[in-house]
């Protein structure tokens, strides 16, 4: 169990990295013109802000004795909750 806002917010963190390596996955069999994002400096800020807000997200939800994966998963769905397709 988790205790605390930073065993928390590393948790969710590590959430929404997990559903930005998965975005980043999906994508790699695509031609270089859809996925120019990738080396736009707006796209990673904007997506490292994303993974914060996960942390943000799950610390909010409460500290005090967590399960590890219901942290994890509110920081990825945090994520993963702005995905358009």
């Amino acid at each position: 169990m988790l205790n605390g806002a930073l065993q928390v917010g590393v948790v969710g963190v590590a959430g929404g990295v997990v559903m930005e390596i998965y975005r980043l996955y999906e994508v790699r069999e695509k031609s270089l013109e859809e996925v120019s994002f990738c080396t736009s400096w707006l796209y990673w800020i904007v997506t490292a802000l994303m993974v914060c807000c996960g942390g943000v997200l799950a610390i909010i939800y409460g500290t005090d004795n967590v399960h590890p994966m219901y942290v994890f998963h509110i920081g990825a769905t945090t994520n993963a909750s702005t995905i358009r397709k």
